[in-house]
């Protein structure tokens, strides 16, 4: 509670959902031990699901390994995959509560930037009289309201999703195993709110209904912040499924462990590095049919995930087995490239202001040091210990405008508590 900064009590959710599936998986070896063919198979997969909100789906997989020499092999695979809706998405109770990701209400007393035209502010729901007399009241300590809560008639979501990549081996580097990957999901139907920014300012701007269905002003002072779903004065953010979404990228893996005997130094133990990276090349999103998409790739906000979006990021680990008394040690960099805030950038949607954020234009770049020790006392008995982030780096601090409300000023992607010192006992009977 108070760590998170929740400080309220969550809605409770008395509901079930049950589930029936049946697969079949198939692997078949298709050549080996030929020129350029030490192996060549091919996989598959179906699975029928039953759910008990009158979701049936048939997905299935299909994909190929391929070795031509024993250096390298290469794989690939396609998916067509579903995400039901869980019982929090479903059946939460909607409620109406206050959010930073709207801070003011542009057709109210005291809007700090170019007050819209009286069009304008008509298709949101506000009176020519409520206009004219500057009656409504701003949203008190930048925050109007929205109402969240689950959706019983939300679909399952649907993925497209493609891998190819490979894995080596080399002989001619004793001890090295490396792999990329590519991968490619597509995401429709996602389960997702239409962002209150967008919802607003499109509403202002377009007087769509798609949008201007979600502002929902209290109908007799004309606010945009309630504390009651049914007496108006809020966005409406609740699930629906009308997001769609493209997520693409480079895996890569590396392992190396030091041939110690063919430098002459078995008597020091074993040296082993380990390295998992991550490069993000797309993360884009489509916020509802027929909008434009934006790419958060490299975006900090709340129509970036509410979420950090490096376009790479790294963990780097080398880990020393002594040949003194069952010890090892591990020696550990996180890295985190560094990001821009979403408004301060062109990107469509009403995402982009092309502006420059004084105090969170951009997120420096993070890195962590992690170090850690183990000791096999004997076949029974392991001491393990160590200490995270060791050079105490302290997370970088957010407007609660942008990380939204209940977060502690920044984002859990980093490290929120500093140095964390670590110690445990294991004991196998």
């Amino acid at each position: 509670g108070d760590l998170s900064g929740a400080g309220g009590a969550s809605v409770r959710v008395d509901r079930s959902l049950r589930a029936a599936e049946a697969f079949a998986e198939v692997r078949i070896p298709l050549v080996q031990d030929m020129t350029f063919m030490r192996e060549l198979l091919l996989e598959g997969g179906y699975r029928y699901s039953d759910y008990s909100t009158g979701i049936q789906a048939k997905t299935y997989k299909i994909g190929f390994q391929w070795e031509p020499i024993e250096d390298i092999r290469f794989r690939g695979s396609y998916n067509q995959a579903i995400r039901a809706p869980n019982i929090l998405e479903l059946y939460t109770p909607q409620y109406v509560t206050n959010t930073s990701e709207v801070s003011e209400d542009p057709c109210a007393q005291g809007f700090s930037g170019v007050r819209p035209s009286l069009a304008a502010c008509q298709r949101t729901g506000v009176t020519a009289a409520q206009y004219n007399g500057f009656t409504i009241p701003q949203c008190p300590a930048g925050q109007c309201a929205v109402l969240q809560g689950g959706n019983a008639n939300l679909e399952a979501e649907e993925a497209k999703t493609y891998t190819i990549g490979f894995t080596s081996r080399p002989r001619w580097v004793e001890g090295l195993t490396f792999s990329a990957d590519y991968f490619h999901i597509e995401l429709t139907g996602g389960i997702d709110n239409v962002p209150l920014a967008t919802s607003l300012t499109q509403c202002l701007n377009t007087g769509l209904s798609i949008y201007c269905n979600n502002v929902v002003r209290n109908p007799s002072n004309g606010i945009l912040f309630g504390t009651v779903a049914g007496a108006g004065g809020y966005i409406d953010g609740a699930l629906t499924n009308v997001a769609s979404s493209v997520t693409a990228g480079v895996d890569f893996q590396a392992n190396y462990r030091l041939p110690m005997e063919a430098l002459g130094i078995e008597s020091w133990g074993g040296l082993s590095f380990n390295l998992g990276a991550s490069w993000l090349l797309e993360s884009s999103k489509v916020p509802l049919p027929g909008n434009p998409s934006h790419d958060c790739v490299g975006l900090f906000g709340p129509s970036c995930a509410h979420s950090v979006n490096p376009n790479w990021r790294h963990t780097l680990r080398m880990n020393w087995t002594t040949p003194w008394y069952n010890t090892s040690f591990s020696l550990a960099w996180r890295y985190l490239n560094g990001t821009r805030y979403e408004q301060d950038t062109n990107e469509p949607n009403g995402i982009g202001k092309g502006a420059v954020n004084k105090f969170n234009h951009t997120l420096p770049e993070r890195s962590y040091v992690d170090l850690s020790g183990m000791w096999k006392v004997n076949d029974t008995v392991t001491v393990r210990g160590g200490v995270n982030n060791l050079f105490d780096q302290d997370p970088p601090l957010i407007n609660s405008s942008i990380v939204g409300t209940g977060l502690p000023n920044t984002f859990p992607t980093y490290d929120l508590l500093g140095r964390h010192l670590f110690f445990g006992v294991t004991a196998n009977f």
